[in-house]
């Protein structure tokens, strides 16, 4: 149960985080009015829009993720590009 409470990012399940960034989402607007946009804010917005409109905003946001890693010259194979998790270190 200390896992499900922690701070770490878990989710019991996918929905829980389907959630979580719709919720993330209402955040946008400050952030742009504050001038505190970033790639998180950037993300908010792609995940909550396709969690909202039922389309694949995880599998789209990875394969942009990666790609921007292939052209920042990270060397990764093809099933890597496709299906891992996007690049947390650049």
């Amino acid at each position: 149960m200390s896992a499900a409470t922690s701070h770490w990012g878990y989710n019991i399940t996918p929905v829980a985080k389907g959630v979580e960034d719709i919720i993330n989402l209402t955040t946008v607007p400050a952030e742009f009015w504050a001038g505190e946009a970033d790639e998180g804010t950037a993300k908010a917005i792609f995940m909550g829009t396709g969690y909202l409109f039922g389309l694949p905003a995880r599998q789209a946001w990875t394969l942009i993720d990666n790609t921007m890693a292939i052209m920042d010259g990270d060397d990764l194979k093809l099933p890597e590009y496709l299906m891992l998790k996007e690049q947390r270190e650049r």
